[in-house]
């Protein structure tokens, strides 16, 4: 193959294949195929399409960001729950969040139907001056069967003493992939 000649300097040979990789799956060199994701959502409080609707809810409540067109759900004390269904095709399912060091976000913990023992821990804060979305796999490591789930969201008490720091959580999509 002939030396790339465009941005990078010149002389060197470049591999342009893309791994087979999905967005939340660790790296790895040796999968050379990978299946395709049955039925995969992406739920948010905004989707005309797939609207993220709680089944349940008790302190969340929808939320937009004062001067911007930004949704969320939000809870602001410890204890609230939210729930929502949601049909997983194969794979795993995910909590998309907002992290902050400026809004006074915190905690919550969220977990699929009533397995509350391996709930994962989300944190809304964080030290970037920049706000940001983020996912977290809430069933990762463990098999999930096809089928309808509920995923509960509980805020937790603010434990940590980083300023900024509050109990505020913000909740923008769940997502299964």
């Amino acid at each position: 193959m002939p030396g790339n000649s465009t941005v990078w300097p010149a002389g060197e040979d470049f591999d342009t294949t893309v791994p087979f990789q999905r967005l939340i799956d660790n790296y790895n060199a040796d999968q050379k195929e990978m299946s395709p994701i049955d039925r995969p959502q992406c739920m948010s409080i905004d989707s005309p399409r797939q609207k993220l609707t709680p089944i349940s809810s008790e302190g969340w409540e929808p939320w937009r960001q004062p001067n911007t067109d930004k949704q969320f759900f939000r809870a602001t004390e410890p204890g609230k729950r939210i729930s929502f269904e949601v049909n997983l095709g194969s794979g795993q399912v995910a909590i998309y969040y907002l992290k902050s060091n400026t809004m006074g976000l915190g905690l919550a913990k969220c977990w699929l139907n009533d397995d509350i023992q391996h709930a994962r821990t989300l944190d809304g804060w964080w030290p970037s001056k920049m706000n940001i979305g983020e996912f977290m796999v809430i069933n990762e490591n463990r098999a999930t069967p096809p089928g309808k789930y509920i995923v509960t969201c509980e805020t937790l008490a603010q434990t940590m003493k980083d300023e900024g720091r509050g109990n505020t959580f913000l909740l923008i999509a769940v997502m299964t992939v």
